[in-house]
């Protein structure tokens, strides 16, 4: 009984005493952690959850009276993950279980609207093979989109972007090679293909898919300042980073999978100075069915943000998606543009563990083609729910914390 009173103890002063080191606003989400005397088996305990009220306007001409407005509120996403170390410091592990109202693990097209329970986002386990080199196996995501692979707390307003959520990844299982310098990284995988999230392995459509991400810091030092897509008033000069990334995939070959081919390449940029910041994405993915219609589509992100002060933050972002022209209907628009405009207040100076956004978002076209595609995925979780005519607006108010 007394030792167990001295674990339970111990455990608490380890826990209470990273929360008062981290304490108040300078606390950066790094979760609580606990550990032996040596580090080299250790436990961090974290999470976050995002709350928000939205709202979409429709034309009722289009949808009727009783859907031209759609109101509520609801939890985008809450979240718990479990990391540290086992046996040494070489070797890495992360847990993470999510639940999402856009289940965009596993989900494409309409279906990314269904309400999932908790499952399995990164599952990993990592091995430091020094010189800046890393192995990893597992789930998680693959290495394409930069706004993707920031994760889903990242967000600069209250969801990814319409383009990053129509090309992007999702989670997938499977093995990656990483490298790393102060300049330059690099990743590579070998998976299931995009949004195979938590299936056995005779269930994913692709017999395999490979994708490759590598990155570069033109000015500056280091990759830290660019893990999120905002830029703090303490950020020190300008820092300018450039990214690409290929991803292929293939299907048909072996057995439950899908005959067909894709392909998608993206290429990305970030400047980051004292409270302020500015990016663009470009994306491109080809998908070929067997027996079926080829597809070709574009798309293009740009964003950018600034603090007004150390608490107050403006952004704007501009969506567009260009659709191949052989996927949708004559009345239906193939380009599809977005304009995105909010504000972010955070409590705590220059720490991501609280903040509050309000967020209204324009749809410039017929988003009726994008539930045509192959390829990505629509409406995405910025508030859309699509229709047939140009003019749908978006607002949302959102509420975050991480622990």
């Amino acid at each position: 009984m007394k030792k167990t009173l001295v674990l339970v103890a111990g455990a608490a002063l380890s826990i209470t005493g990273v929360a008062m080191a981290e304490g108040g606003g300078n606390y950066h989400s790094s979760g609580f952690t606990m550990s032996d005397a040596s580090g080299d088996n250790s436990l961090t305990v974290g999470g976050a959850a995002l709350l928000e009220f939205g709202a979409s306007f429709r034309d009722s001409d289009v949808v009727g009276d009783t859907d031209d407005l759609t109101q509520g509120f609801g939890n985008p996403l809450v979240r718990f993950r479990f990391g540290g170390h086992v046996g040494s410091k070489k070797f890495t592990y992360k847990v993470q279980v999510t639940s999402s109202e856009f289940d965009d693990s596993t989900s494409s097209g309409s279906d990314a609207l269904a309400i999932s329970s908790f499952q399995s986002d990164d599952v990993y386990g990592e091995w430091d093979m020094g010189n800046g080199w890393a192995f990893r196996w597992g789930q998680f995501n693959a290495p394409f989109a930069r706004e993707i692979t920031m994760g889903a707390e990242s967000h600069l307003g209250t969801g990814f972007s319409q383009t990053s959520q129509f090309f992007g990844q999702g989670y997938s299982q499977g093995l990656m090679m990483t490298y790393s310098d102060d300049q330059m990284r690099f990743m590579g995988s070998w998976n299931d293909g995009f949004f195979t999230a938590n299936t056995p392995f005779n269930a994913e459509a692709a017999d395999y898919g490979l994708t490759a991400r590598v990155e570069g810091i033109v000015t500056g030092a280091g990759f830290d300042q660019f893990n999120n897509p905002n830029s703090w008033m303490s950020t020190n000069g300008d820092n300018v980073l450039v990214g690409g990334a290929l991803h292929y995939e293939s299907g048909g070959e072996t057995g439950g999978t899908t005959d067909y081919n894709a392909f998608a390449y993206t290429i990305d940029a970030a400047w980051h100075g004292p409270g302020y910041a500015v990016g663009a994405a470009f994306f491109g993915a080809n998908f070929d069915p067997n027996g079926g219609t080829s597809e070709n589509d574009y798309g293009i992100n740009v964003y950018g943000s600034y603090f007004f002060n150390e608490t107050v933050e403006g952004f704007a972002r501009w969506d567009a998606i260009f659709l191949d022209s052989d996927i949708v209907a004559p009345t239906q628009d193939d380009n599809v543009h977005f304009l995105t405009a909010g504000v972010n207040c955070y409590p705590f100076t220059e720490s991501n563990a609280l903040r509050f956004t309000a967020q209204v978002s324009y749809a410039l076209n017929d988003t009726s083609g994008l539930f045509n595609s192959f390829i990505g995925s629509f409406p995405g979780d910025n508030g859309f729910l699509g229709q047939s005519t140009d003019g749908e607006i978006a607002f949302e108010f959102q509420g975050r914390f991480i622990f």
